[in-house]
């Protein structure tokens, strides 16, 4: 059986970390800067944008042949969306494709290739040099005034040498880890291919909801940033100060060595703990919350049909094998404080357009906002 293993490197203006690779791969500057591939245990080759598609790489994925390629979910996208954008290019089907970082996974290895090259021991690295180059090149040269986007491979053809030879190596590297470890069993190369169709229909989020949510929430970060403010005579200016922050509360009595979320919480049910120690640690506990980000990171993974595609990652625990959470993560998302009618009625009156005073008469709306988080997965209608 020839196996086909593949690499792409890419550019676009988003990026890649908050959007999620379904939501980059549909973004138009996204574009597909060069593909290294290899037939089994040939040397590999190199595609460079715009040269035509390679008849025998078009012909193996149109035939259905299989397709290796660590992450290969990226690769899936990128192809599909992005690569059959800028040429006539056959479908790429998840079900002829393995994922080796879902082999090293399973295997015992790390997620991230680099680690797992270490752990293998195959004698072939990934360029660490490259990586950073890498980073640099998928993300553009410069925007001019008039919105004119220059691009690193287009303008520097050194580095774009320098990056096809990265993406080579990072082929012969991934090649090398699945030459090292044995297949998935079949009940788990169905479960990766369950995972990445749950991943490609995504989950549902309720937008206007969350930028409701958004405003009361930076509201109320004002009206915290203000109490601490004036309680340490303009010291500590923001509820995140926390190098500010953390003198003035030792002076008042404050013994842990830092204020993470555990410290400030563990401290708050000391009855030692009063006075201005007390009011500032509730205005931090309040004001550190994971709303503002996980809402954030809502807005910017969601695509435009309003679902967030991505927020899964199969074996994503070492050791355990479990699912672990990516973008929103879902499986970290905060316990209510308040009960379901609770939610329900503050969303309501943040959707009618209710101030911060206004709710606050009723709700503590740092607590009421954190409470809302799940409520913004919404099932389609």
């Amino acid at each position: 059986m020839t196996v086909l293993s593949i690499d792409f490197e890419t550019a676009s203006q988003v990026d890649l970390r908050r959007t999620g690779a379904f939501k980059y791969s549909l973004d138009p500057s996204t574009r597909v800067l060069c593909l290294a591939y290899a037939f089994d245990d040939e040397a590999p080759s190199i595609w460079r944008y715009p040269d035509p598609i390679p008849a025998l790489l078009a012909d193996h994925v149109a035939r259905r042949r299989t397709v290796q390629a660590w992450n290969a979910g990226f690769e899936i996208v990128i192809w599909n969306n992005v690569l059959k954008r800028q040429f006539a290019a056959p479908d790429l089907d998840h079900r002829q494709v393995k994922d080796t970082m879902a082999r090293a996974a399973y295997w015992g290895l790390p997620l991230s290739l680099d680690q797992a090259s270490e752990a293998a021991n195959t004698g072939h690295l990934k360029d660490k040099e490259g990586h950073a180059l890498m980073l640099r090149m998928s993300k553009p040269r410069a925007v001019e005034d008039d919105g004119t986007v220059r691009w690193w491979h287009e303008e520097d053809p050194e580095k774009y040498q320098r990056l096809c030879d990265y993406c080579v190596q990072d082929v012969i590297t991934e090649r090398a880890i699945a030459d090292t470890l044995p297949q998935l069993p079949d009940v788990e190369q169905r479960t990766w291919e369950l995972d990445f169709r749950i991943n490609q229909r995504g989950v549902g989020v309720d937008l206007d909801r969350i930028r409701n949510l958004e405003r009361i929430w930076k509201d109320t970060q004002k009206v915290l940033n203000k109490k601490m403010s004036d309680l340490t005579g303009g010291v500590v200016k923001t509820v995140t100060a926390t190098a500010a922050m953390f003198p003035v509360l030792r002076q008042h009595g404050y013994p842990h060595p830092d204020i993470t979320r555990p410290n400030v919480l563990a401290r708050l049910k000391d009855p030692a703990c009063r006075g201005t120690e007390r009011q500032m640690l509730e205005l931090r506990a309040a004001g550190a919350r994971t709303s503002a980000a996980k809402l954030k990171a809502m807005v910017d993974a969601a695509c435009a049909d309003g679902r967030i595609r991505g927020m899964l990652q199969y074996y994503g625990a070492f050791r355990t094998g479990r699912w672990a959470g990516r973008l929103v993560q879902p499986q970290n998302l905060p316990r209510p404080e308040l009960d379901i009618d609770g939610i329900e009625a503050f969303c309501a009156a943040v959707e009618h357009g209710l101030s911060y005073d206004q709710l606050g008469v009723v709700y503590d709306p740092a607590a009421a906002v954190a409470s809302c988080l799940r409520s913004c997965l919404a099932a389609a209608a």
